[in-house]
């Protein structure tokens, strides 16, 4: 057995980092692992955390099951309607599922992703601090994983 936690951040850390675009035309959306900085003042970015994962081996083979959470976190003037935040989800959906049989590739590590799925998806309204609305939106991928 390996453990997959960091083979399996890296692939959605490569998927999502520069790829994401920003609703506005700006550069792309900020993505951090595990922990945005203390000083973090983008209106949109997205944290890869929470990584979950349980032993489904067999005798034939070692395997587990995985879920990793992708945070996508807003703040907008005290209205914030959401429409950019969930075009940002969109890209996440294009980028690391843009097809039913889409899976990340863990070759890399001798690993091999399937039956990849989004679990969740829920979003998170903080309410108006100093004018502005701070909304997040928590996508939880679920996938299987085939240790070579």
């Amino acid at each position: 057995m390996k453990d997959i936690n960091t083979p399996l951040q890296t692939v959605y850390f490569q998927a999502l980092n520069g790829n994401v675009p920003h609703p506005s035309g700006g550069p792309a959306v900020k993505v951090y692992e595990d922990q945005e900085p203390d000083n973090e003042l983008a209106d949109m970015y997205i944290v890869i955390m929470g990584r979950t994962s349980f032993d489904t081996s067999t005798k034939n083979s070692t395997d587990v099951s995985a879920q990793i959470q992708v945070t996508v976190n807003s703040s907008k003037n005290k209205y914030n309607n959401r429409k950019a935040l969930n075009a940002v989800c969109n890209s996440i959906y294009q980028l690391i599922k843009p097809t039913p049989n889409a899976v990340l590739d863990m070759s890399a590590f001798n690993m091999q992703m399937l039956n990849l799925s989004a679990d969740a998806d829920n979003e998170v309204d903080y309410g108006v601090i100093a004018n502005k609305a701070f909304v997040s939106r928590n996508i939880i991928f679920q996938q299987d994983i085939f240790i070579k």
